[in-house]
């Protein structure tokens, strides 16, 4: 069976993403700073796509976006630390790739899925906004999803997914090669009508571009960070965010130390004098 698609989609910016208003990220010590000059964002898509024997999916895309919404660096606050991220309107980006998606059922006990997917990408942009490039990628993605059924008695189930992506490019950015693990146990009760899912993903903390301290202790960081009201990016509203972040990365060395029990870097302990030094650049960056 053949199923062909022409459709087209207009995205348009996060609310948050054109506001101008700066506010930390989970991954890393990066700063993302708002654009109120975004665009929507049209793509066009067609597809082909062939079932084979009602199982077997091999799909053929190619999307062209226009306008397309990016977050890239603009400002370094140190060398191997802090970024600022602004998301800007490429000109354009295209998309081409082949899908496979293989299911496969071992009797009632073994159900996986493999998904392998090849991609090649080109990213254009004009130096009138944001700078000059034109960067091309051709890389693959792979993601298998099992699901083991452990009693059909007591309807319990474990899933493990694996993915890995292959090094590609995004905008000016080089992205190494990622990759996760995922496992999660299943128990429905109450005649199947409710489920309790216990999970752990990303078992080799590989899932994302490495960062200079771990992220489960970045989100406690800057847990009071991000839930504070700061909209707008005048003098006193970035003085107030500075002494916050410098509160912030002080609660974050307690912590690390009662947990961990030895000593953190001293890097950990300067981060508030960066987020003042960040001030003077993001002003003269609107500017």
């Amino acid at each position: 069976m053949w199923l062909l698609s022409l459709s087209s989609s207009l995205q348009y910016p996060d609310y948050w993403a054109m506001q101008p208003i700066i506010m930390p990220t989970r991954g890393n010590f990066n700063l993302l700073v708002g654009n109120a000059d975004l665009h929507p964002a049209t793509s066009y898509q067609t597809q082909l796509t062939y079932l084979l024997k009602q199982r077997y999916q091999f799909t053929a895309w190619y999307t062209y976006t226009d306008e397309c919404i990016m977050r890239q660096a603009s400002v370094n606050l140190s060398p191997a630390e802090s970024v600022l991220l602004l998301p800007v309107n490429l000109e354009y980006r295209e998309q081409a790739g082949l899908q496979a998606v293989i299911p496969q059922k071992v009797g009632q006990m073994i159900d996986s899925r493999l998904t392998l997917m090849g991609i090649w990408q080109r990213d254009f942009n004009h130096a009138v906004r944001y700078m000059a490039f034109n960067r091309v990628a051709i890389y693959g993605v792979a993601a298998l999803k099992n699901v083991v059924t452990l009693s059909t008695l007591h309807h319990l189930a474990l899933t493990l997914d694996a993915s890995v992506q292959t090094k590609t490019k995004q905008g000016t950015w080089d992205i190494p090669a990622t990759g996760s693990v995922d496992v999660g146990v299943n128990w429905d009760f109450w005649k199947q009508r409710a489920r309790l899912h216990a999970f752990a993903n990303d078992l080799f903390s590989h899932s994302c571009c490495p960062s200079a301290f771990p992220t489960k202790w970045l989100f406690l960081a800057f847990q009071s960070l991000l839930l504070s009201p700061v909209w707008s990016v005048a003098d006193h509203q970035i003085r107030r965010l500075c002494r916050e972040a410098a509160a912030c990365s002080r609660h974050f060395a307690l912590a690390t130390w009662a947990i961990n029990g030895k000593k953190i870097s001293s890097n950990i302990k300067k981060s508030g004098a960066k987020f003042f030094r960040f001030r003077q650049k993001f002003i003269t960056l609107r500017s």
